[in-house]
């Protein structure tokens, strides 16, 4: 069927492609798009609180990181702030504000979630403990309207709406 040559031929294909070499290629491939795809234009803010012990020394007591970034349609802010960890000396990730501002037909719609670590547990990973959904748009007479519905976690950790306050008169 086949003559030595061909024999040959496919001995030598199958030493220079394993059988598993095409699948990691395409995957590198799909990566590579992937994380080309995901790259913005992220303006970075860090400020840092300080505070001076008894020996004049400065220690951080606080460090606030605030990243922008805007796409056509999109603004993101993200707000990570750190505090004092157990292990003295350094500084933990202990709430993180993601807030997302969508432009739609007719006005824009802000998403924020908040999390937090449990300060019972403060080697937990960070936990939703509010997410809040704002919708702007305009009615059918041209006035601006406002609609926000709050999430907060339940004693289970489960996200429940807030009932809107009472109004005072």
């Amino acid at each position: 069927m086949f003559g030595r040559s061909e024999r040959a031929c496919v001995r030598v294909t199958k030493r220079l492609l394993p059988r598993h070499g095409v699948v990691v290629v395409a995957c590198w491939m799909v990566l590579a798009a992937t994380n080309a795809m995901a790259q913005r234009n992220v303006e970075t803010t860090t400020e840092t609180i300080t505070t001076r012990d008894l020996n004049g020394r400065d220690n951080v007591s606080r460090k606030v990181v605030t990243q922008r970034s805007r796409t056509k349609n999109e603004e993101r802010i993200v707000i990570e702030i750190y505090d004092p960890s157990i292990e003295a000396g350094r500084l933990a990730l202990s709430k993180r504000i993601d807030r997302v501002t969508t432009v739609t037909e007719d006005g824009s719609e802000t998403v924020e979630e908040v999390a937090e670590r449990p300060l019972a547990a403060p080697n937990e990973p960070l936990h939703v403990i509010r997410r809040s959904v704002t919708t702007n748009r305009r009615d059918g007479t041209g006035a601006q309207m406002s609609e926000q519905h709050v999430f907060e976690a339940d004693g289970n950790g489960r996200l429940v709406s807030v009932p809107e306050p009472l109004p005072r008169y």
